[in-house]
């Protein structure tokens, strides 16, 4: 087994992502890896068609990846995407698969992600996407409690 140089967090921006985020920064630091934040918008009309003077679909979009952008750059201060080599990336699609595909794509060695606990009626009723990433990434997982 290698030690992995890339590392790949999946955020939400929750408490329990924060936390998978401060042990891969603390990891990453030991090891010398480079770190990939990633976060997954999840559209909220998927497959939805209305009319313009309705409601402008691409504007929602655009707001939501302009609210992301935002997000994902609080999440590392410059001089900390320098030290980790930081990519930090947002994609729509569903978030399980996308954090798969992500980590095939880039040659992630590494993800790191939170959980979030949830009760057993919620997690029989929707799953759980770290669960999910753990069933099918072809690189190690570690889920971090949070």
């Amino acid at each position: 087994m290698s030690i992995p140089k890339r590392i790949l967090v999946p955020t939400d921006f929750s408490a329990s992502a924060d936390a998978a985020l401060d042990y891969a920064k603390t990891l990453a630091s030991a090891l010398g890896a480079s770190l990939h934040i990633l976060f997954v918008l999840d559209d909220p009309l998927p497959g939805l068609k209305m009319p313009d003077h309705v409601c402008s679909i691409p504007a929602i979009r655009r707001q939501l990846e302009l609210e992301a952008k935002e997000k994902l750059d609080k999440v590392l201060t410059p001089a900390e995407r320098t030290a980790f080599q930081a990519e930090l990336t947002a994609e729509w699609g569903n978030p399980h698969s996308k954090v798969v595909a992500f980590a095939k794509d880039h040659n992630i060695e590494l993800i790191i992600m939170g959980t979030h606990g949830r009760g057993v009626i919620e997690h029989t009723l929707i799953g759980s996407v770290a669960e999910r990433v753990v069933r099918h990434a072809r690189c190690p997982v570690l889920t971090i409690p949070g």
